[in-house]
Order: C-alpha cells, then structure tokens, then sequence
C-alpha cells in the first residue's frame, strides 16, 4: 500500500467516525493497466508519483443525484476522477490563457476554484499540488506534494480543525487549519499570504 493510499484510509475512517456519509460516495481506485489510460499517469517510461497512487487510491467521487457535501474530503471540496482530470484539463488549457498544458485538476468545489497538480513540478515521487481561483492572482502552492495534503487533512480531522458543523456536513476552523497546513507545508506559498483572515 502507498504512503498516500494509508493516509488516504485513515482520512476515510475520520469520516466514518464523525458520521459522514462521504466515505460511500468514493469511487474504487484504478488498477495499474486501468492507469495507463490516461497520458498523464503511469508510464513505463517513468518512475511512479503521487498523482497515480491517488488515482490507485480512489478515482473521484461518484456521480449522480448525492448532495455536493456528501462528496467533500475537505470542506467545500471533493476529488475529481481520473477522466473528469484529463477532460478539464483539455478544457481548460484551451479556453483560459493561462492555464498551462501540465496543469491537472485533481479537487474541485464544484465551480472554478481548483487544486490541480503540475506534472512540470514533479521532483522524483513527489507532486507539488497548487491553487487556482480566477478571481484571485496569482495561482499558489498550497501543499508541499499530494503526500503532504493527506497527511495535512488527515491531522485537521485528528486536530478537529474539521468537523461536521450545523448543517450535517464538513466544515472548518480555519486559523487552526492554516497553522496545521503552515507547519506541514513549508514550501507554500498560499498559507503564508497576508489576506487568509
């Protein structure tokens, strides 16, 4: 089992416990040779990353008629599939400016903000995961690697910087969440601006 795929569980059994049916809502992750369907993942020309042993872990959420916070792994935010991840990826590098070619999708709020992970940045196993949001400039790294996002959202959910909040779905301290993802992402940028608060 991968670093990602045990952080991965673990996050899943917080869910579990705080009583969210989230967890039901995630689809099986893809096999090896179901990888190599898709030209940003495993390649026998490369070393394994972090991007396909997310996609192993799990392969997005469901589709359907679930409500959007049944989907979420963080507040406001849910996994996007392999293919949903190509097929933004395709549309967005040809209808935004300046979204590059190696940029892919992999959390998404359901509208234009993004988390995606730039397959120019990869450093041996590790996936430098960044932020967009077109209505704030310029985009940001936000996680150190797609490693460190699990293991940063697992100790939200340990920390109780997440929780399920009045209306039954995730929701968030988030000065507690920035001094968590502070610590654990040293090479953000995002937790270091001055307009979080």
């Amino acid at each position: 089992m991968s670093k990602v795929a045990d952080l991965g569980d673990r996050i899943l059994s917080f869910q579990v416990d705080l009583g969210l049916a989230n967890p039901r809502s995630y689809r099986t992750g893809l096999s090896d040779a179901e990888l190599r369907q898709y030209p940003m993942l495993l390649d026998d020309r490369r070393a394994r990353n972090e991007l396909d042993d997310l996609f192993a872990w799990r392969n997005g959420t469901l589709t359907g008629d679930i409500p959007m916070g049944n989907l979420w792994i963080i507040p406001g935010y849910y996994l996007l599939s392999a293919s949903e991840s190509l097929a933004e990826q395709m549309y967005l590098s040809r209808n935004l400016p300046d979204w590059s070619d190696s940029w892919y999708p992999i959390l998404t709020n359901g509208s234009a903000t993004r988390y995606f992970c730039d397959l120019q940045s990869m450093s041996a196993y590790s996936l430098p995961v960044l932020y967009y949001d077109p209505e704030c400039s310029p985009v940001a790294m936000i996680y150190d690697g797609i490693e460190s996002m699990f293991a940063t959202i697992l100790e939200c959910y340990a920390r109780r910087a997440f929780f399920v909040g009045q209306g039954g779905f995730l929701d968030s301290d988030f000065r507690q969440e920035v001094e968590i993802s502070k610590r654990l992402n040293p090479a953000s940028s995002y937790w270091n601006r001055k307009d979080l608060f």
